[in-house]
């Protein structure tokens, strides 16, 4: 199912953080108080929708041939054809009927379907096998996308962005904004990714022009609504490009999303743009590549603490805001290393129960998991952090779901010695040991007698050891 867009006033911020297809349109509008926010989106899956057997939702079939006449149905010409007629057969519909992609592809296919059912021909099976398949660069929307692009482009070049503001031409830039992000949610996510990646201007090279220039909309724009209509834009770029990613990385953005943190105080009609600016964020951090250390910098200790300062709202309209920079603060410091980290040296002086809190959520659904245990690791293992980090119930569930995941995972399960290494630190930055420690001697003892050649080598002696530090009789 399509999730709905998720409509942000004063009174909730209701908007999902995964989802498994491409959110449904979202507008912006003109008053700051019904703004619209997409829900988040995620790389590029494309789980399928169909049932068909004859499905294959994302392609990616890079060697397809060219679009041919639709003709080509009834000729009854070779399977190259076949697959050449359903790209068009689908495109048909959506230029017919303005009806997302998706959408046209599940019609297209439920009519095939039945005729296969009736009239078991070569040339339809072909044709039902085909529909799900990649469609060709050439279609209406890559014609619509272009033109934006070049609008976009041209509109930053302007006197108007490049010095001052000469006439208010935020409707202009909004209008091609939100209809940049119908096309990114509705088109055939193919044809907008390749746009993506390799539009450019006349006299210009190289790849994605077009995200780069919406950053730059980023940078030279204060004013709310565009910046919202910016991040919204650069997410569904990014579900449907993951690419693009590394890109961004290389970009101002960081920086920019950095100083809005600071810049930025929470309020009814700044949530929108604060909840995805942590998405983006988000987004950055978690990329596979690290962020460069240039950026490093950016994240000074006035930054830290404003990303604190909203996972400590306690307001219910700021949940997803806050929950979103409870997910962002163990991503960052991953990201900044073990030496300078402003992160730990943030919670070493200031002690965050909200924050605290939120995380523990997390980690007891295992949300995070592999990012939270290295994070929590590193907490404990300065005592002047980990005796105040978390409340006595919330240290017994923080051991528990550790104990409980060193037992439960596979032996070869590399966080096996992940969460031995943070049971480690917290025996050895916290007053743990008061507490009833039997369960936990079980445990290390059952994990010590573990025979190497079954499990990380590293795994037994490490258990053992702490059995003669923490647990002498």
């Amino acid at each position: 199912p399509v999730a709905p867009a998720a409509t942000i006033g004063t009174a909730s911020l209701s908007v999902p953080h995964t989802s498994n297809t491409r959110a449904s349109t979202s507008s912006l509008p003109a008053d700051h108080d019904s703004l619209q926010v997409s829900p988040a989106l995620p790389s590029p899956s494309r789980n399928s929708v169909f049932t068909s057997p004859h499905s294959r939702l994302w392609s990616g079939d890079a060697s397809a041939p060219p679009l041919a006449s639709f003709s080509a149905i009834s000729e009854g010409s070779d399977r190259r054809d076949s697959i050449a007629a359903s790209r068009a057969l689908v495109q048909l519909v959506r230029d017919a009927t303005n009806v997302p992609f998706d959408q046209c592809r599940l019609a297209v296919q439920t009519v095939l379907d039945f005729f296969q059912a009736h009239c078991s021909t070569h040339t339809l099976a072909d044709i039902a096998h085909a529909v799900s398949m990649a469609t060709p660069p050439a279609s209406s929307d890559r014609t619509r996308l272009e033109a934006i692009m070049q609008e976009l482009t041209n509109i930053k070049n302007d006197a108007q962005q490049r010095s001052w503001s000469i006439y208010d031409d935020s409707d202009v830039i909004e209008s091609l904004l939100n209809e940049l992000l119908v096309l990114a949610e509705q088109a055939d996510p193919l044809i907008v990714a390749d746009a993506i990646e390799t539009w450019h201007s006349p006299g210009q090279q190289g790849a994605f022009e077009l995200p780069e220039t919406v950053v730059l909309y980023f940078q030279m724009e204060s004013r709310l609504r565009l910046r919202i209509a910016v991040l919204n834009v650069l997410l569904a770029f990014v579900a449907l490009n993951p690419r693009l990613l590394p890109v961004l990385q290389e970009t101002v953005l960081v920086a920019e999303l950095a100083r809005d943190l600071v810049s930025t105080a929470a309020a009814p009609a700044t949530a929108p743009k604060l909840l995805l600016s942590l998405r983006m964020l988000h987004e950055l951090l978690g990329c596979a590549r690290p962020l460069p250390a240039f950026h490093h910098s950016a994240f000074t200790s006035d930054v830290i603490n404003a990303l604190f300062n909203l996972t400590e709202l306690e307001d219910p309209q700021y949940d997803q805001v806050a929950e979103m920079a409870v997910r962002c603060v163990p991503r960052l410091s991953e990201t900044l290393g073990h030496s300078n980290n402003a992160v730990l040296d943030t919670l070493t002086t200031r002690h965050c129960p909200n924050f605290s809190a939120k995380l523990m959520l997390l980690f007891n659904r295992l949300e995070d998991f592999a990012v939270l245990l290295p994070f929590l690791e590193a907490v404990y293992r300065d005592p002047a952090r980990g005796e105040r980090f978390l409340y006595t119930t919330d240290l017994r569930v923080l051991v528990e779901v550790l104990m409980r995941e060193l037992v439960d995972r596979p032996t070869a399960d590399p966080l096996r010695l992940a969460c031995l290494k943070t049971i480690a630190a917290v025996l050895s930055g916290s007053d743990y040991q008061s507490t009833d420690t039997a369960d936990l001697l079980r445990t290390l003892t059952g994990v010590a007698s573990e025979s190497s050649a079954a499990t990380d080598p590293a795994l037994p002696p490490l258990a053992s050891s702490l059995l003669a530090k923490h647990f002498k009789k």
